[in-house]
């Protein structure tokens, strides 16, 4: 194996596990609690991106966060929707859904881009 292949695949293993720990380490010390989209708007750089801002109670706090970017088509079929989200008070700025797995898809796919290239024999 060359080195040039391994120094390759390193970087595209790391940004997945680095994805996946971005979103669960909300989760795993998080509180789950039910939040409702409240609104959507352009996201910051953005071309057609939306962002939706959900209201959610904790500890009897009413709060309001970002939660995640969605193309044009859905958004006005997600305002008023119901669902969980975990919020973490060591990171105040994120709110994550579990059912949402594009965190997932991306890292996976970095994941196994990294590995073919340490696997698969150049040429």
């Amino acid at each position: 194996m060359s080195i040039f292949r391994f120094i390759f695949s390193v970087p595209f293993i790391a940004l997945g596990l680095w994805i996946l720990y971005m979103k669960y380490r909300v989760i795993v010390g998080g509180t789950p609690c039910m939040a409702q989209i409240i609104s959507s708007y352009l996201a910051p750089g953005g071309r057609g991106m939306y962002a939706f801002m959900v209201a959610f109670e904790y500890k009897a706090q009413r709060l309001e966060k970002p939660l995640a970017f969605w193309i044009k088509f859905f958004q006005r079929k997600q305002i008023g929707k119901r669902f969980s989200i975990y919020y973490n008070e060591k990171y105040p700025r994120d709110v994550v859904s579990r059912r949402h797995v594009a965190a997932e898809i991306c890292a996976v796919c970095f994941i196994a881009m990294g590995l073919l290239f340490l696997i698969v024999p150049p040429g």
